[in-house]
């Protein structure tokens, strides 16, 4: 069990902060995946680096942002996203250079040291494009409405302030997508390293549904796995 106690809010209406820290994050996983084996996972390239990645980025937290202040209009992108924190104090107050430190109204600071995002009705045009997987895809909508968790990211630069944040998010969005009516929670992840990510988000309550092979131009195919956790009714 983790000893971080989180705070898991939604975006803020500081959108370049918000942008900012996801990007740095993904930034800091690519270190940390290439001492790991599993490099290939996201390539070498910083997201920051990348036009298309940095407008994502962006693009995710202002639709979050939209949906949270007026979902009931029609031109929203039915997306949130939530940022797990941490208190601030004296005894994890140093070395925070560089890192997301926001302060509430009260003067309380916290730390971000992870983000995940939920789409509803929504599939990767690199999954939907899977012919294996179209049986799961007509069951899965047949079903009703099912999401799909699309970002899940952790800041490696806040060391032991990140651990179990990943699994408080897992929750968090669960509980949003049974508020929200969900029927199953979907995500995708990379099957390479000997599925070492996979068996992760199995442990949080996943279980695989499918593989694919992610064609993508100038790079090399992308080994996937479907996943999909089942939401009571």
């Amino acid at each position: 069990m983790s000893p971080n106690t989180f705070h898991i809010r939604e975006t803020s209406d500081d959108i370049p902060a918000d942008s900012a820290f996801i990007l740095a994050a993904f930034d800091a996983s690519i270190i940390h995946l290439a001492s790991i084996g599993s490099g290939a996972q996201w390539g070498s390239t910083p997201f920051s680096a990348s036009p298309e990645r940095v407008q994502h980025a962006t693009d995710t937290v202002t639709a979050s942002e939209a949906y949270r202040l007026n979902s009931e209009a029609g031109d929203k992108k039915p997306l949130r996203l939530f940022i797990a924190e941490v208190k601030v104090d004296d005894d994890n107050s140093s070395n925070l250079d560089g890192l997301r430190v926001r302060t509430a109204d009260d003067g309380a600071r916290f730390l971000a040291v992870a983000a995940g995002s939920v789409r509803e009705g929504y599939w990767p045009a690199y999954v939907s494009a899977q012919p294996q997987l179209e049986p799961v895809i007509e069951q899965a909508n047949k079903e009703g409405n099912p999401f799909y968790l699309e970002i899940l990211i952790s800041d490696f630069r806040t060391g032991a302030a990140r651990k179990g944040s990943g699994g408080a998010l897992v929750k968090r969005i669960r509980e949003y997508a049974v508020e929200k009516g969900a029927t199953a929670l979907y995500l995708d992840c990379w099957a390479g390293n000997d599925g070492n990510l996979s068996s992760y988000y199995v442990s949080q309550g996943f279980v695989e549904v499918g593989e694919f092979l992610a064609e993508k131009p100038g790079r090399d195919p992308w080994p996937g796995k479907l996943l999909r956790m089942d939401i009571p009714r």
